[in-house]
């Protein structure tokens, strides 16, 4: 049985070594299958020791049963030698999440355990203490369930508190709300040290493992309250409100860790409205900023890197590529290093580092491979491959992706990205179009698997980055403000000729499809620009703007912040309806001359289902051809969906485009 499962990680880590610096991947001997796409990640959390001496990840395969078995496995750096150390099997009621070390010699494990409550089955969270050696693990809060909100609440890591060698902190839902607890490591047992609310998302500690800043969510995840304390102090205090649709991926105010100073967290911000935001030690206790520490020239900061002392040692945002910039110069240079040997083509992030900052985990995505988990040693200069990421699309050749460039109708400056263009000098493609989500969120460089399982059907898929997206700066983001169907899907339009223009898409063979924002924007596509489209997909969209804006008035409150960032970002439901009813699809249905597909989960809590609904009715009753594909207890992202839903779906998918837009 071991030698098995060490065949399958020697074999993975000899796939992750052969991609690296590969730039022409052989032809793929058939065409990778849609549950190859569907499957998603196999690797989660992997992470490095505080020496850099091991890894640990959590490897997750399906047997022919169905069933998925998760197997902990840790790598010893020197030897890269991998050993299971633990092993669970969903048929029995377990699942493996992630992994984090507390110290070189014992493991956090996060757990999720099937629990049946009344004939209903719910899946819920533990955290688990072991030895890396082996022996007996320990679950934390184990004998103080009683402590629970309900016996089922999940409990997750809150920090490792590395400062303190025998205990964590967890977060989980007390008698009161969402509470922190310090739990130690040896026994499972917990003490309470601080209680938020039922909104309570995340709680930041200092350096010294003080609790200083909360996170709540508004209503219907509407935005973000933050909340500060000074370490010694009990009472909190709101200092931020942010009102924003998507604030999961938001650049006006993002704290990420502890400074090495009681009571200061870095935070990217902007303080003074600035365009762009800029790296800020944020004391709690004061509600005041220091000086700028870094910013990046060209986009919002994306992530701080931070060593396990709390000092700054870079700065990465999201521009054409993922760039990083060290604070030091040698930082710099070994940044730079590690790009240059993956052909300064690859995504290349660092998601962990020793202690002493000088062994990097980085995770890489590089054109034409499947994502994978390496490791570097600034010391020794050597980078190693440690595990392939997808172990579904393995031996699969990826598209490339580039970078496409182009100019608006009004002479702005705009790109996108490109997978699968045609050869120089070859025959147009046959082309999709998505445009991404949000409309405040953007694509990325990268590993794509959307774009990948498109264009691994023959076709050429563009993703433009279009005004009102996020990370590009304040101004950027606001001039799609009051713009859905006018200039942002402008600047969809004009990418989309730009490619015709250039020989890259043949204009007779081209689709649109989105989700979410991405689905308006596509159902925007099939009314507003008939004449460029041969078929239409919107996944979870907005079809009818003032109905959108009744459901958030109703649902959240006119007073609101969900509600009023959604006047602020579409229009006013009485003074501009006119201009809202001439931008919804569902009111245009006439207009359509291509066949559309609906795509929507039916516990969509972000786009009710009722916008795809009313979309089919208006289609139909108009004489068009659509096809409402609706699925089951499903929410907004498809990446959330049970597997068979994501199979099933990536499905309908691709009949629908090789019914009507053949690639050849």
């Amino acid at each position: 049985m071991l030698g098995r499962i060490f065949a399958t990680i020697v074999m993975s880590l000899a796939c992750a070594g052969a991609a690296v610096g590969q730039t022409t991947p052989a032809a793929p001997a058939t065409r990778p299958s849609v549950e190859q796409f569907a499957s998603g990640s196999s690797v989660l959390g992997a992470a490095l020791s505080p020496s850099g001496r091991y890894i640990a990840f959590v490897r997750q395969t399906t047997k022919s049963n169905g069933f998925d078995t998760d197997e902990l496995i840790i790598v010893e750096r020197a030897t890269m030698t991998p050993t299971v150390l633990a092993q669970a099997r969903e048929e029995a009621g377990i699942r493996l999440s992630w992994v984090d070390w507390k110290s070189d010699d014992r493991l956090l494990l996060g757990t999720s355990n099937r629990v049946n409550v009344r004939g209903e089955i719910f899946w819920t969270g533990r955290v688990v203490a072991m030895p890396r050696a082996g022996g007996a693990s320990v679950q934390l809060f184990e004998g103080s369930a009683h402590r629970l909100a309900v016996a089922f609440a999940p409990v997750s890591i809150a920090s490792r508190l590395p400062r303190d060698p025998d205990h964590v902190l967890l977060t989980a839902y007390g008698a009161n709300g969402n509470a922190l607890w310090k739990s130690n490591v040896n026994t499972g047992r917990v003490e309470r040290v601080a209680t938020g609310t039922w909104d309570t998302l995340r709680w930041l500690m200092d350096v010294n493992g003080a609790p200083v800043m909360r996170v709540d969510a508004m209503p219907r995840n509407s935005g973000r309250r933050y909340f500060r304390r000074g370490p010694s102090e009990s009472g909190w205090t709101m200092f931020y409100e942010l009102k924003k649709a998507d604030a999961v991926n938001q650049t006006e105010f993002n704290p990420f860790a502890a400074t090495g100073n009681p009571g200061e967290i870095y935070v990217a911000a902007r303080p003074n409205n600035e365009d762009r935001a800029a790296i800020f030690a944020f004391n709690t206790a004061t509600g005041d900023y220091g000086p700028a520490l870094m910013t990046h020239e060209k986009a919002d900061i994306d992530m701080a890197l931070i060593d396990a002392a709390g000092a700054l040692q870079g700065v990465c945002a999201d521009v054409e590529r993922y760039e990083c910039v060290g604070r030091e110069r040698a930082v710099s240079r070994h940044i730079n290093a590690v790009s240059g040997f993956f052909n300064n083509e690859a995504r290349v992030e660092i998601i962990g580092a020793s202690d002493d900052f000088k062994i990097w985990l980085l995770s890489v995505e590089q054109p034409g491979s499947p994502p994978g988990v390496f490791l570097f040693d600034r010391e020794a200069l050597k980078v190693d491959a440690l595990v392939s990421t997808d172990a579904a699309l393995d031996g699969v050749a990826l598209s490339r992706t580039s970078v496409v460039r182009y100019t608006a109708r009004d002479g702005t400056a705009l790109w996108g990205y490109l997978t699968n263009g045609p050869a120089e000098g070859a025959a147009p493609k046959a082309l999709i179009v998505m445009p991404h989500g949000g409309p405040e969120s953007r694509d990325r460089s990268g590993h794509n698997e959307h774009a990948q399982f498109l264009a691994s059907r023959g076709y050429a898929v563009f993703q433009p980055n279009f005004r009102g997206g996020d990370g590009f700066g304040r101004a950027f983001a606001e001039a799609g403000h009051r713009q859905w169907g006018r200039l942002m899907q402008d600047d969809v339009t004009d990418g989309v000729k730009h490619l015709i223009h250039a020989r890259i898409a043949d204009p007779a063979r081209i689709c649109i499809y989105g989700w979410s924002y991405g689905g308006y924007a596509a159902l925007a596509g099939g009314a507003m620009t008939p004449e460029l489209y041969r078929c239409v997909i919107s996944g979870a969209g907005v079809s009818d703007l003032p109905r959108m804006l009744e459901t958030e008035r109703v649902e959240g409150g006119r007073g609101s912040a969900g509600y009023a960032y959604w006047v602020k970002a579409i229009g006013d439901p009485v003074r501009d309806r006119a201009a809202l009813e001439a931008t919804s699809p569902r009111r245009l249905a006439s207009a359509f001359r291509a066949p559309v597909l609906l795509l929507h989960g039916d516990a969509d809590s972000v786009v009710d289902i009722e916008q795809s609904r009313g979309m089919k009715t208006a289609l139909t009753t108009a004489g068009k051809a659509v096809t409402l594909v609706e699925y089951r207890g499903e929410g907004h992202s498809p990446f959330a969906w049970e597997y068979k839903n994501r199979v099933a779906y990536m499905k309908e998918l691709d009949a629908f485009l090789a019914q009507h837009l053949p690639p050849n």
